[in-house]
């Protein structure tokens, strides 16, 4: 069987499974394209790659169409309460408010 030279999913960031359209997930990519692992770091490279797959670190959502929105990066989320909460999300919530002109989350460790 020949494989596309790049493929993608979008995988929930704790159970790796796909999420289903619509939902924001972990970007992941396979491919020729895809580099093969970082220059000098195996422990790296196991950190970044998953049985060909690399994670990217881009929170991202899949349309109903297969197009693709990043939406923010995995090490941007915080766990509140058993709940993934992305700083773009609640800045595109407070976007909404009229009298909102300019907004930015700061994700402090």
């Amino acid at each position: 069987m020949v494989r596309p030279a790049l493929e993608v999913k979008i995988v929930d960031t704790e159970t790796g499974d796909v999420v289903p359209i619509g939902e924001t997930g972990e970007l992941l990519t396979y491919g020729y394209a895809v580099m093969k692992g970082y220059w000098g770091s195996r422990f790296k490279t196991r950190a970044a790659i998953t049985d060909g797959w690399m994670h990217t670190g881009d929170l991202a959502v899949m349309d109903e169409d297969g197009y693709i929105t990043v939406v923010g990066r995995s090490k941007d989320m915080v766990i509140r309460g058993g709940e993934n909460i992305y700083p773009v999300e609640v800045e595109n919530y407070l976007y909404r408010h009229p009298k909102i002109r300019d907004v930015q989350i700061v994700v402090c460790s």
